[in-house]
């Protein structure tokens, strides 16, 4: 069949315990530490002791980057990827909102936050400041100016923030501008831009 619609029903189609394939795949993927992507992502040499999850905060040659799909670089990102997956596969995940972040995409997700925060507070000659939001981690360029912006979560909802996010911007007690992990990981110069126009309206 053309244009993959072959592979749309073999997902579709039944697997022995009577599931869709593409259920049972993503199960597989978000559960099974013994099978890929989780033995692969979050493996831990025991010779070497090399740990692909400290050394790869986004993707590499090891995980989900090829020579073949260079022009996606920028977008790859192995941790968003699973927690999409997560909240496909398991409808109670929140993806860190209620305080949780044990998933297999978010067990470093905070210390990422914070390194990513202290990246953009401490860089362009900024006299920066990074602190605890609640469970979250703020930062702010200019530490004369009570202007902050809160680390979210790429696919945490910034219009009804609820659980940690919601108790965050209530520990700061104003109303913070929103960065994400995504931009600030790959878009550090135009993000920093971004949010120094929103304060300056």
């Amino acid at each position: 069949m053309i244009n993959g619609s072959g592979f749309c029903e073999r997902l579709e189609s039944l697997d022995a315990s009577g599931q869709a394939r593409l259920v049972s795949m993503i199960e597989s993927i978000v559960t099974d530490p013994t099978a890929f992507p989780l033995k692969e992502f979050r493996r831990i040499d025991e010779k070497t002791h090399f740990d692909h999850a400290k050394q790869c905060d986004q993707a590499c040659y090891l995980c989900l980057q090829r020579y073949g799909n260079q022009a996606y670089h920028g977008l790859l990102d192995w941790r968003l990827g699973l927690s999409f997956l997560e909240a496909l596969h398991d409808p109670s995940f929140r993806c860190g909102l209620d305080g949780s972040f044990q998933s297999p995409s978010l067990r470093d997700w905070l210390t990422l936050a914070r390194r990513y925060a202290t990246e953009l507070a401490t860089r362009y000659r900024a006299n920066g400041e990074v602190r605890n939001a609640g469970d979250l981690v703020a930062f702010r360029l200019d530490r004369s100016r009570d202007q902050w912006a809160l680390v979210v979560h790429p696919l945490w909802d910034l219009d009804n923030p609820s659980g940690v996010f919601q108790n965050a911007i209530d520990d700061l007690g104003i109303q913070p501008q929103f960065t994400d992990t995504f931009e600030l990981a790959r878009r550090q110069v135009s993000e920093r831009e971004r949010l120094v126009r929103e304060w300056n309206r």
